[in-house]
């Protein structure tokens, strides 16, 4: 890319974890701040509401995801800026858990709520995989299990954005570095992209991979190129930051590359319903 990266304003960061996060290092005060400062138009502390097999007690992490949520509006109260600060979490496997899922969509009123999977139904997460242990062809069905998974999620639909629908690929392709050849699912992504599109969630654009090994954003350039063939428009952009140093990290990246492709429109939500910002 050729464009001056350093001069172009970050829109927004809506996938991000503080310390009520089981692996989060910050307190939602200094994140507020860090994002006051970097000029975002809108930010969101995201923090985990994993739903397999419980990392916590539940009702622990039922008490996590209030205090995350309770005191973000609590700063968001107390401060007057030009940032949206918004209220959510990221609600992990919830077409496993489907009634638990309910349970904590019902906790608090939020601005947001984050879809994702971490895992198939032969593993706990793809983080923990020796993927260089694994057949090749058990890497494949692993992965076809994951996209089919993702649809029953979409079908769900109880969220507002779909996070990093690539996420395996971080630790196969970035860690292990194995080769992937996604063609052989490109009818599961269209699948997957399409119920995306007709149930008018957001897609998410997860900066994370650029600061990691896999180097390209999750999902990449080819399958966020056919998400607008196929007629999608809505975009989230997340940093997925753990910590201060990756807030807002690859965001101005991941915008150029959007404004490349043709999108001209980001996709934030307050309380539940989207609003646009002009990339």
């Amino acid at each position: 890319m050729t464009a001056n990266l350093s001069d172009s304003p970050l829109l927004m960061d809506c996938h991000t974890h503080s310390r009520h996060s089981f692996d989060g290092k910050e307190e939602i005060s200094a994140l507020c701040e860090q994002a006051v400062s970097l000029g975002l138009s809108a930010y969101a502390v995201t923090d985990h509401c994993d739903l397999y097999p419980p990392r916590y007690p539940v009702e622990a992490l039922k008490t996590a995801i209030c205090q995350s949520v309770d005191q973000v509006a609590a700063w968001r109260d107390a401060h007057s800026t030009t940032t949206r600060i918004l209220t959510g979490f990221e609600l992990g496997e919830a077409v496993d858990y489907p009634d638990l899922a309910e349970e904590f969509l019902a906790l608090r009123p939020v601005d947001l709520v984050i879809g994702s999977i971490h895992r198939t139904g032969d593993i706990v997460d793809f983080y923990y995989l020796d993927c260089a242990a694994i057949p090749r062809e058990e890497i494949y069905r692993l992965l076809e299990d994951y996209f089919r998974r993702q649809i029953r999620l979409v079908e769900w639909g109880k969220f507002d954005v779909l996070a990093h629908v690539t996420y395996p690929l971080r630790y196969i392709v970035g860690d292990a570095g194995i080769p992937i050849d996604l063609a052989r699912f490109a009818p599961l992504l269209d699948e997957l992209l399409s119920k995306v599109i007709e149930r008018d969630l957001s897609l998410e654009v997860n900066s994370s991979g650029l600061r990691q090994k896999i180097g390209v954003p999750l999902p990449d350039e080819t399958i966020l190129k056919r998400y607008y063939q196929l007629g999608g428009r809505r975009i989230s952009l997340g940093s997925d930051a753990h910590g201060l140093p990756d807030l807002g990290a690859g965001i101005a990246d991941c915008q150029q590359l959007l404004k490349k492709l043709g999108f001209t429109e980001l996709t934030f939500y307050q309380q539940r319903q989207p609003h646009t910002l002009s990339l």
